[in-house]
């Protein structure tokens, strides 16, 4: 993995990004729509709908940081 001249700091993003999408896209799917079915159940604003992305996106970038900091420890 190595062997070719790329810097570790490539190697760190790619894996950690593959992580994340393998991790988290079963769980994404699910949010969504579920997310957005309560804002319309609790008759939310029209500026709630764009900040459930930017939410969604914290709450599964959570699990990974923690995995890869607990990684970059051991």
């Amino acid at each position: 993995l190595f062997a070719a001249p790329i810097p570790a700091y490539r190697i760190f993003w790619s894996r950690f990004l593959a992580m994340l999408f393998d991790s988290s896209w079963m769980a994404l799917l699910f949010f969504i729509p579920i997310f957005f079915a309560f804002a319309t159940a609790s008759k939310s604003p029209w500026w709630v709908y764009p900040i459930y992305p930017g939410l969604i996106f914290l709450y599964l970038l959570m699990p990974n940081i923690v995995g890869a900091v607990m990684a970059l420890l051991l």
